[in-house]
């Protein structure tokens, strides 16, 4: 909890029960550390947009590409079942494609939340920060349904595969 006594400029806070004003060592300390994880939190941002999300929307691309490049004179040719199996398919790839775009959004919004909850944590004292953001795990639980989605995508076109070769 924070408390400012008279001078605006000046930080007072309890810890423990305990008033504490941190000295100008502490509040440089403290700023080197935020400087330090705001860098970290950014290239973690760069890393996420970099690698996960572009595996997933090449490969559910290449994907639906692919499915319906090879399979489309088979869809007409194919009872009920086999249609449902390469939709299936079509539908995951689409669908995670779709999550990934979600999963980026959510994951900038929680990256920015955590620098907000790490300044306020360090450079303000205000030790009911000193927590992961809230968005982080929306983001983790959209990009686990990505990955789900994905593998959605590819069991529906093997299973389509495998069932055209065999009914043909």
């Amino acid at each position: 909890m924070k408390k400012h006594i008279g001078d605006p400029k000046r930080t007072v806070f309890v810890n423990d029960g305990e008033l504490c004003e941190p000295g100008p060592e502490d509040i440089a300390a403290r700023t080197v550390i935020f400087n330090a994880y705001r860098t970290e939190i950014d290239k973690r941002h760069l890393s996420n947009a970099e690698s996960f999300d572009k595996a997933i929307l090449t490969y559910a691309n290449a994907g639906l590409g692919l499915s319906i490049t090879i399979f489309k004179e088979a869809l007409t040719r194919t009872d009920f079942t086999g249609r449902l199996l390469l939709q299936s398919s079509w539908g995951g790839f689409t669908l995670s494609i779709l999550l990934v775009i979600a999963s980026f959004l959510l994951s900038q919004r929680a990256l920015f939340d955590q620098i907000a909850l790490a300044e306020r944590y360090l450079l303000r004292f205000d030790e009911k920060c000193n927590r992961p953001s809230g968005w982080q795990r929306l983001s983790d639980g959209v990009t686990l349904c990505a990955a789900a989605a994905f593998c959605l995508g590819v069991i529906g076109t093997v299973s389509f595969a495998l069932f055209a070769a065999r009914t043909h």
